[in-house]
């Protein structure tokens, strides 16, 4: 909500694209934890729940390795609306 909210009340007047990133999700730490979300989990969560909300000024950059939690919930998620990057992929080896 604390990032949710304000966005929703700019959509109005809002004419530039703002852009939230998550550098590294896969090294996020995961709990195994019975009492509630933790770690990455608590994270994904929050993307499959919250993300979707934003408003569409709002884009969403993620880098991470491709772990399948992650893979499973961006699919879940976004789709054919995500562009993936494999680091071994010739074209990107000097990056």
């Amino acid at each position: 909500e604390l990032i949710l909210e304000p966005l929703n009340s700019l959509s109005d007047s809002i004419t530039i694209t703002m852009v939230i990133v998550i550098d590294a999700l896969d090294e996020a730490r995961v709990v195994n934890d019975n009492d509630g979300m933790k770690g990455r989990k608590a994270l994904l969560n929050t993307i499959i729940r919250k993300f979707t909300k934003l408003p569409t000024f709002v884009k969403i950059f993620i880098t991470s390795r491709p772990e399948q939690d992650i893979i499973y919930i961006l699919n879940k998620c976004y789709g054919n609306n995500k562009v993936i990057v494999n680091e071994d992929d010739l074209r990107h080896i000097d990056d």
